[in-house]
């Protein structure tokens, strides 16, 4: 009896390890069945075809997608040419800048040469300094039938004049004056010397004569008085 039961047990530990083992089996069996059948599955599912619909669909989708992507690298590639040309303009602007800044100095134009014909200048040419008795009225003389008037003016200075520069007023016999003229001729007259000069004669259109000249028979009232006044004369 002793040894039975020894032995007994070891049957059933046995037993029930078989039993484990065959339960595991059975296990991993299914296991492998539900696998091997998704696996039949999931090719089912891949080869599945698609209609011209959604593949159209697909087709569409695609193209719109690429071409956003194109649009988006030529705006990055504008971006950066503008940009590049903008660095490789700034250096440009600022010489620029730089130069309108600093105005340029204009060059003097060359001077010409110019070949004019100039008149030998004598210091005596121009007016001089004048005394009122460098010349002198020497004599006058107006009748009422002449339009002009002669007049003899004296060089009292030890140049030759050349040009001279006076005014003549007229009075009335009480002394009050009429009218005045002034005027200026080119003469010659040595030192010491006399020209006689040609005046238009004060009052022709109204038969006036110098009191000292011949007067009109029926208006022997309509004389006048003279005084010369010497403005400037040149000399040689």
């Amino acid at each position: 009896m002793i040894y039975e039961e020894p032995r007994n047990n070891k049957g059933k530990i046995a037993f029930l390890f078989a039993v484990i083992v065959a339960i595991i089996g059975i296990l991993m069996l299914k296991n492998g069945k539900s696998e091997t059948d998704n696996e039949a599955v999931a090719p089912k599912v891949e080869t599945q075809e698609l209609t011209d619909k959604d593949l159209t669909i697909n087709k569409d989708d695609d193209i719109k997608a690429l071409r956003q992507e194109i649009a988006v690298l030529r705006r990055e590639v504008s971006q950066l040419k503008q940009a590049i040309e903008q660095q490789s303009s700034n250096k440009p602007n600022t010489v620029e800048e730089k130069t309108a800044d600093t105005p340029t100095p204009i060059p003097a134009p060359a001077p010409t040469a110019t070949y004019a014909k100039q008149k030998p200048t004598n210091a005596s040419q121009n007016p001089v300094t004048i005394s009122a008795n460098d010349v002198t009225l020497e004599k006058y003389t107006h009748d009422w039938v002449s339009l002009e008037a002669s007049v003899s003016l004296k060089n009292n200075t030890d140049r030759t004049i050349t040009q001279i520069s006076g005014r003549m007023i007229y009075f009335d016999m009480s002394g009050n004056m009429l009218d005045y003229q002034d005027f200026t001729k080119k003469v010659s007259i040595e030192p010491g010397m006399v020209k006689n000069i040609n005046l238009r004669g004060y009052g022709f259109d109204d038969h006036y004569a110098y009191y000292n000249s011949q007067t009109c028979p029926i208006s022997s009232d309509r004389i006048y008085k003279v005084r010369f006044e010497l403005k400037s004369y040149n000399t040689v």
